[in-house]
């Protein structure tokens, strides 16, 4: 639409990611009529307003629910990134356990163990 191609097209998609605010990116999105695919052929994860997202804690128990956000902090994606949890894919908190408060979830057809800290940091949003 604005005439640019190739590389020079990448290299100024690459500047704005990181100038841009949410907002922006939600705008620009709905303005190009919300595409499933990049000029690559890779998909694009649907976006959602971030009034729909909650935490994984308050995820009702049984509700599927989607995975948006993953934790900023080093320590918390550390941890995200040892239970091999990715953004844009499905998870169901299935029990709380009474002890230290510790989620149990189902995820990529597993039972993992989500700490209460974690679980707090890690946005989702529910999925009919």
């Amino acid at each position: 639409m604005l005439g640019y191609t190739g590389e020079r097209i990448h290299e100024l998609a690459e500047k704005l990611e990181h100038l841009s605010d949410d907002e922006f990116t939600e705008r620009l999105y709905a303005y190009l009529g919300y595409p499933a695919h990049d000029p690559h052929g890779d998909e694009i994860p649907m976006l959602l307003p971030e009034e729909a997202w909650k935490p994984l804690s308050r995820l009702p128990l049984h509700q599927p629910a989607r995975i948006c956000r993953l934790p900023d902090t080093p320590p918390l994606r550390e941890a995200a990134d040892l239970l091999g949890l990715q953004a844009d894919k499905p998870i169901k908190r299935v029990r709380l356990l009474p002890v230290d408060h510790i989620h149990l979830v189902e995820y990529e057809n597993h039972l993992l163990w989500i700490p209460p800290s974690l679980a707090e940091n890690l946005w989702v949003v529910e999925i009919p």
